[in-house]
């Protein structure tokens, strides 16, 4: 008797997306957005930062080139009408981020990626 089993294609999708292992000295960071978004990148502990822009819906992998340095995103917001905020992160090797507009704290952030792959064209 044999069994077949049935997988919803949304889930092996997810799986082939994800699946890869990530090379150990690189991040892949994925913009959620509809929207590019600007962000400092630092490969030296936060002592000086390389400004970068990921197109809407955009992923690109990073990777430090400074054995002893860690990496960290710099996001600034500025809203019309409000005050500056900011959010800074140190990004782990071999880890998915995702940057996104953090709708109830109306600034820009970054986290660790949820599992959902962006809808752009952009390969890892």
């Amino acid at each position: 008797m044999t069994t077949k089993v049935f997988f919803p294609m949304g889930l092996m999708v997810l799986a082939s997306t994800w699946s890869c292992q990530m090379p150990k000295n690189q991040v892949l960071v994925l913009n959620m957005e509809t929207s590019p978004v600007s962000f400092g990148l630092s490969c030296d502990n936060r002592q000086t930062w390389k400004p970068t822009t990921l197109e809407a819906h955009a992923r690109q992998r990073y990777q430090c080139d400074v054995p002893a340095g860690n990496m960290w995103v710099h996001l600034n917001t500025d809203l019309p009408g409000e005050t500056h905020q900011d959010s800074e992160a140190q990004l782990k090797d071999g880890q998915r981020y995702e940057i996104y507009f953090d709708q109830a704290r109306h600034k820009w952030n970054i986290g660790p990626a949820a599992g959902r792959s962006p809808s752009g064209s952009a390969s890892d």
